[in-house]
Parts: structure tokens; sequence; C-alpha cells
């Protein structure tokens, strides 16, 4: 999905509200995100790198 996508979701929604994840993919955990979204360099599906330079430039935003 990309940012542009992801954000129109967000027009219709109370800024009030809280802001949680799942912690899997069956919703069996949930807890409130604490952390400010980053601009990374995103490999596969375990692996990203935060410290984007020349060699890994800016691909992706990790939202947790």
């Amino acid at each position: 999905m990309k940012l542009k996508d992801y954000l129109k979701k967000f027009k219709d929604f109370d800024p009030e509200l809280e802001v949680v994840y799942s912690a899997d993919d069956e919703g069996n955990y949930f807890n409130k995100v604490f952390y400010d979204p980053s601009l990374v360099h995103f490999i596969e599906e375990s692996k990203i790198v935060e410290d984007v330079d020349d060699d890994h430039l800016v691909n992706a935003v990790c939202i947790n």
C-alpha cells in the first residue's frame, strides 16, 4: 500500500481517537502506538535499514 492511499483512509476519522496496533495477523493482542512513524529502507519481511544512506535510500514508512 502506498502512503497516499493509507492517508486517504483517515479523512473521516476523529483526530482525538487513540491509535493502536495488532501485534499479530490474527488480532490476538493489541497495544497503543508509542513511536512516531519513521523513514526506512525496506528490504524484506523481517529486515529494514533505519540509518538510510546513499546505498539504502528511503523506500518505505515504518509505522510502529
